[in-house]
This record gives C-alpha cells, structure tokens and sequence, in this order.
C-alpha cells in the first residue's frame, strides 16, 4: 500500500516519486492524495498537475476531480482541475480516456478518448444537451507553456494561456481591460515568448 497527502503554496512546485515508479509533478496551489494498491491506482487531484504513468494493466490509474474521471492507459498528460476553471486534460503522449458523471447517479454522461497532442477542455457554459461536454482539440503547442521545472517559461504562447498559467501560479484573478478582449477573440492574437524563474513575484512577472 502507497498512500499520501501532498499540497503546494503559492510559485511551489513538487514532485512526488510513487512506489510503482509514475511521477506526480504539482503545479502551485494544488493538492494531490493517492492509495495505490497491487489492483488499483486512485488519485483525487485538486488544482492542476503533470502525471507520468507507469504502464501496469493489472492496476488502472485513474484521477478523480468532482465529478470528472481521467483513466490512464500508460501515458504522459497535465491535469488541470481548479475550483475556478474547467477541467482541462493535456496528452503528452500515450492516451488517456476523459469522463463526465452525473452528480447523483454516477452515470457515464460523456466520454473522450485522448492521444498525443490533444486536449479536452470542460464546457462551463453548456446550454442544451445536445451540447459536447468536453471540447477537443488536436496539434495543440504543449510546449506553450512549462511550468514543470519550478519556472514558468512562455514559447509564443497564446495571452489567453499566459494569463492562466500567472493565475495559477499566483493563486489571483487577473481582468483584461482595454482592447485586449477583441484580440483575445481574435484567431490571430498576440503570443509571449519570455521565461521567469521561481523566486519572482507576481509583480515583476506583470511588469
């Protein structure tokens, strides 16, 4: 039995080694707890961390975050499951399956396999249930945004993933005022290259 507790502050980043040799790496304000037994792997996440799974079909890995399910099939992905933003799975490589549950049931409600270079992001804004729960993107840029090594380093990075990546980090809200919103709609708008070490405060990073 592997069991534990980890939680990281503000610009924190950890890295927790588990018995069967898969790797946690915490993002800021985040907190994980995992039970791995010779059958099972459970995780529950809150906040946003990279996982790399060791391949044991014996003992499915699997990342509860509310209602939503993420099962791995041996692979390298970012989980993203802050209260304040949907939930956002990123596949590295490998393939790993994204699930929706109703709150009280427990039924199977949506369901998105993910391989390499792809994402699904959780719609907070559905409005009938002909909707897609999950939006799915393919040839996504995951290396946008690093934050893994204790840095937050930006290669030409969309503003709107900029933008969440110092929110996560500094655990702030940050608004967009101005003529920025248009060109954040805009399928041209602007992107960042630049890198931050970790002992940077969140005003140095803005400025």
């Amino acid at each position: 039995m592997d069991a534990g507790n980890v939680a990281t502050l503000n610009a924190q980043v950890k890295q927790i080694t588990l018995k069967d040799g898969s790797t946690i790496t915490l993002n800021a304000n985040s907190r994980v707890t995992y039970s791995l037994t010779k059958n099972s792997r459970n995780i529950e996440l809150e906040g946003m961390a990279h996982f790399e799974v060791a391949k044991n079909p014996n003992a499915p890995f699997v990342i509860k975050s509310g209602n939503n399910q993420v099962t791995v099939l041996g692979t390298g992905f970012d989980v993203r499951s802050y209260s304040n933003k949907p939930l956002q799975v990123s596949v590295n490589h490998g393939k790993v399956r994204v699930e929706k549950m109703a709150n009280n049931s427990g039924t199977l409600l949506e369901s998105a396999i993910l391989t390499q270079g792809m994402r699904a992001t959780e719609n907070p804004d559905l409005k009938t249930k002909k909707e897609s729960i999950f939006l799915v993107e393919t040839h996504v840029n995951l290396e946008a945004v690093n934050w893994r090594q204790g840095k937050l380093a930006f290669n030409n990075a969309p503003l709107t993933e900029v933008i969440s990546a110092i929110e996560t980090r500094y655990n702030v809200k940050i608004s967009v005022l101005g003529n920025a919103p248009k060109a954040l709609r805009n399928n041209n708008h602007p992107t960042l290259k630049a890198e931050f070490n970790q002992n940077q405060d969140l005003n140095s990073v803005c400025s």
